[in-house]
């Protein structure tokens, strides 16, 4: 059983506003519209969140709500986020002030490819 998000959406194009494919198309080039919406959600709306447009943005968060822009910055993709639009983000969704952002991905030790035998 999945943990269902607030913006969890079953993947049938007919049932999306056509906005909502338009922005998937442009700021997740490298999946179908498709793919992302019944997917990827969360990856989207990061995206959005850190190169998008002022009104794609805006755009978005009407569409899916506050509560998926929330969800995202409660467990971003790892390497999306830059340190200002995660501070913007937390202050424009008046979640105070944004913790530490982690970074994106981690070189393991040589000691862990060792232990795994490699």
């Amino acid at each position: 059983m999945t943990q269902e998000h607030p913006w969890c959406y079953d993947g049938r194009m007919d049932r999306h506003p056509a906005r909502l494919v338009e922005i998937a198309r442009r700021y997740v080039w490298w999946s179908t519209p498709e793919q992302t919406i019944s997917g990827n959600m969360p990856r989207l709306v990061a995206q959005v969140m850190e190169m998008g447009t002022w009104q794609d943005a805006h755009e978005l968060l009407n569409l899916l709500g506050r509560g998926a822009f929330e969800s995202v910055l409660r467990d971003p993709p790892p390497g999306v986020f830059s340190p200002k639009s995660w501070v913007f983000w937390h202050h424009r969704l008046g979640l105070g002030e944004a913790p530490e952002l982690e970074p994106g991905r981690r070189i393991p030790e040589e000691t862990q490819f060792r232990a795994a035998g490699r």
